[in-house]
């Protein structure tokens, strides 16, 4: 969690157990890394699937 205060920003870790017993103010933010699946599929979005020449949808509804 990022608490922004007037002049600085405090950075707190939490886990699981005790974001429940955190109050929320207008001033922090929350940051969830991605996890290695997530980091996969980016890098294969960004390197592979836009640099092909066609596209790789497939529609279910239209086939024959």
């Amino acid at each position: 969690m990022i608490e922004l205060g007037e002049n600085a920003a405090y950075l707190r870790d939490l886990d699981l157990q005790q974001i429940a017993s955190v109050t929320l103010k207008p001033n922090h933010v929350i940051f969830v890394p991605k996890t290695g699946v997530a980091k996969a599929n980016q890098a294969v979005d960004q390197y592979i699937r836009r640099m092909l020449p066609f596209s790789m949808n497939y529609d279910v509804y239209n086939m024959r």
